[in-house]
């Protein structure tokens, strides 16, 4: 998983044929997307979040897409938005296929943010 030009690319290797076989994992309409983080479950499969602006947004928004170990990329969707914005997002896997996403939130008041935020996926 890179993120070069503002897009995230992932790869992935099939063995029967000894080829990679390149995908772009963000949602391109929605403009530059920054630092993603990737994490493999026991069986293979990844989660990959990052942070990016949602379509029409100023802000930018934590983002997700996943793909099973023999399966295709599920799609770009938002995991978590917050009116101040959100970033530097990273994922943890477990076994089971369980994610715990961690993210910064920049505080819009004088709470003397920023804060982290983190939430558990199935």
């Amino acid at each position: 998983i890179i993120g070069a030009d503002s897009i995230i690319r992932g790869a992935r290797y099939g063995a029967v044929l000894a080829t990679w076989t390149g995908v772009t994992l963000d949602n391109a309409a929605a403009g530059m997307a920054y630092s993603p983080s990737v994490a493999i479950d026991g069986d293979g499969g990844a989660t990959v979040v990052w942070y990016q602006a949602q379509e029409n947004a100023t802000v930018n928004s934590v983002w997700v897409n996943r793909a099973a170990a023999a399966g295709d990329w599920a799609g770009a969707s938002v995991l978590a938005a917050h009116a101040s914005g959100a970033a530097y997002a990273r994922v943890a896997v477990n076994d089971t296929g369980r994610a715990a996403v961690a993210w910064q939130v920049q505080s819009q008041s004088t709470d003397g943010g920023p804060f982290i935020w983190v939430n558990l996926y199935q």
